[in-house]
């Protein structure tokens, strides 16, 4: 695969769109440089819709192009191509390790206060299990007691 002389990822954006979506072959492009220019343009308060929008473009270049092709005693099947580009655009728009961002974990609960308002307050309807129900005590009025560490 020949790549121009000028190839340059970190100083042109169209050059690292290109790499992004593998399409660096100078003798054939998959989308022009206009083409990747218009979403640059398009999309300049957000690079990533517009590198979204970059691979659906080339996704439905490939849609069109989904026959199969023979020249002499070679065949294309196009639309394996098409397939195979639609699996790793799936795999690159959901999957964390492939688009760089950090899957945000979310970390929640209830506090000890509300619990005891639903708990203690007569105009609603008590559970008919909880937990510590065996002992006769809720476990969220239970006074734990965490062990110290020994210190030497």
């Amino acid at each position: 695969m020949a790549e121009p002389n000028d190839f340059n990822p970190s100083l042109n954006p169209i050059h690292a769109l290109r790499l992004e979506y593998g399409d660096v072959d100078e003798y054939d492009y998959i989308l022009s440089d206009q083409s990747y220019q218009f979403y640059i343009d398009k999309y300049i308060d957000s690079p990533k819709q517009a590198s979204k929008s970059i691979g659906m473009a080339i996704l439905s270049k490939f849609a069109r192009e989904g026959y199969r092709q023979r020249v002499g005693q070679e065949e294309a099947y196009l639309g394996e191509r098409y397939k195979n580009y639609l699996d790793w655009l799936k795999q690159r728009l959901t999957n964390p390790a492939l688009t760089g961002v950090i899957p945000a974990v979310y970390v929640g609960g209830t506090m000890v206060d509300t619990v005891q308002y639903y708990a203690e307050n007569p105009e609603l309807v008590s559970s008919q299990f909880y937990r510590g129900q065996h002992n006769g005590l809720p476990t969220y009025l239970e006074n734990r007691t965490i062990p110290r560490a020994v210190i030497k």
